[in-house]
């Protein structure tokens, strides 16, 4: 039976290869104690992810599509998640 919850190496190999973009180990241990990262599971020390979440968090910090380097700059200065409807991005819905 193969298990649905990925260990953390799992889970920088799966968001690397799913999605293209650079994550290592490490990077997503940090974010565990930060803060920032995707939802987790603990099982005493051991941290476990879901490919669901790891989807949504990845998902989740994309912005675009842009036509234009400048849109993206545009976008950037202009959104204010407490001037938004969608609340602070920690919150669960």
């Amino acid at each position: 039976m193969k298990s649905i919850y990925l260990n953390r190496k799992q889970a920088a190999h799966y968001v690397t290869e799913m999605w293209g973009v650079p994550c290592s180990y490490k990077w997503l241990a940090k974010l565990v104690v930060v803060g920032g990262g995707p939802r987790h599971w603990k099982w005493g020390r051991a941290v476990r992810y879901r490919a669901d979440a790891l989807d949504a968090w990845v998902f989740g910090r994309m912005t675009g599509p842009f036509a234009s380097s400048s849109e993206a700059h545009l976008h950037l200065r202009s959104f204010s998640y407490l001037k938004s409807s969608q609340g602070l991005p920690f919150e669960e819905a």
